[in-house]
């Protein structure tokens, strides 16, 4: 005869295997081309981009020399730009580049993007470690024409943005305005 635990094991139904991940992606169907491609990397490639991302991408760094330079009435310190290696970058056309970028003084964790044709240049934290972005103009122009086209999108965000900052759920103003609208 069977104990408890042996008798009640030997009557539980035997479940089926679950299947791999490989055979589930196998089972759904490819994307078409374009399809599944987040927005911004659509929004990069069309204005000419390549996507970027600091946290994915290694950069460009830059380290404060010691030494300070005049600009107008200020001194100002200096830095060198630095490689994935941490070799110093010579490259004029990348310096002069960097220096277009206009990064303050005051970033501190500054990332450059080693592409000139990435949407994200450069970001930084600023003195109160909020994280502050240099985009480069294509993008900045995309991106602008888009709010030009979508006011309606741009407003709901920034209700939802508000909405958020007061507690209100962004699903609580969302029945509310489908209720509103007489969905």
């Amino acid at each position: 005869m069977l104990d408890g635990v042996a008798a009640a094991a030997a009557f539980v139904p035997a479940s089926p295997e679950p299947a791999s991940r490989k055979t589930e992606a196998r089972a759904q169907p490819r994307p078409a081309a374009g399809e599944g491609v987040p927005d911004e990397v659509r929004a990069a490639r069309a204005a000419g981009l390549h996507h970027v991302s600091d946290t994915r991408t290694p950069g460009l760094t830059r380290r404060a020399t010691g030494r300070r330079v005049r600009q107008g009435r200020r001194w100002v310190p200096t830095f060198d730009v630095l490689d994935q290696r941490g070799r110093p970058v010579r490259d004029e056309a990348t310096l002069e580049r960097i220096g277009r970028l206009a990064i303050p003084p005051a970033w501190t964790d500054v990332w450059i993007c080693p592409d000139p044709r990435g949407h994200l240049q450069a970001t930084g934290r600023d003195a109160r470690h909020r994280k502050q972005y240099r985009y480069h103009p294509s993008w900045r122009e995309e991106r602008d024409s888009w709010i030009a086209q979508h006011p309606d999108s741009v407003q709901r965000m920034r209700k939802a943005q508000e909405n958020f900052r007061n507690g209100v759920s962004f699903k609580a103003v969302t029945d509310a305005e489908l209720r509103a609208g007489g969905w």
